[in-house]
């Protein structure tokens, strides 16, 4: 249980059950904690998607249903807002227990936050989108290789004195584009090396 205890909380993510035919919930601590809740307070499935925003709880309630009644499992992001916080980002996640005879006994999954990942997704998305308005902006013929020579951007004015495509330099070696006079230097500087 320890070593559960301990991925969840690498994970930032928190384990719940639903027993059936009884409807009772369970959930880890770490669930609980990642809710701002008790432990205690969780006894059906309504306890746990109360902190669903409204626009996903119905949604959830009908994945869980779906699951109980076909087996049907679902990973879906939704949106929480644990009380007094912001809105957070989750993924939700659920799967059916099933006895021998393949009866749905159960179903249990995982309530993972990815509030800090996405956070990192979007500013890294800002830092691109700056990143290329700058190198869309330069006029003179700018491209960028990489170790093995092979181009890893090249903007319009590079493809234009290289007379190629829009998109055709990209993965292509700079020797391969510049002819056999770039070859004869890069095997110089090779053996230079």
């Amino acid at each position: 249980m320890q070593l559960q205890l301990l991925l969840e909380r690498v994970a930032g993510a928190g384990a719940w059950k639903l027993e059936l035919p009884a409807r009772q919930l369970t959930v880890t601590s770490q669930l609980a904690s990642l809710l701002g809740l008790r432990q205690d307070m969780f006894a059906s499935i309504d306890d746990l998607l109360a902190p669903f925003e409204t626009g996903f709880r119905q949604r959830a309630l009908d994945w869980v249903r779906a699951c109980e009644q076909h087996a049907e499992p679902f990973d879906e992001e939704i949106q929480i807002t644990v009380f007094g916080g912001d809105p957070l980002c989750m993924r939700f996640m659920g799967e059916a227990l099933t006895n021998h005879e393949g009866s749905v006994t159960g179903v249990h999954g995982l309530l993972q936050d990815l509030t800090a990942k996405k956070a990192a997704e979007q500013a890294a998305l800002r830092v691109t989108m700056r990143l290329s308005t700058t190198l869309a902006s330069i006029t003179d013929a700018f491209a960028t290789l990489d170790r093995e020579g092979r181009f890893i951007y090249a903007n319009h004015e590079s493809e234009r004195l290289l007379s190629a495509q829009p998109g055709t330099l990209l993965g292509r070696q700079i020797w391969n584009v510049l002819g056999d006079e770039a070859q004869v230097e890069q095997e110089v500087c090779l053996a230079l090396n």
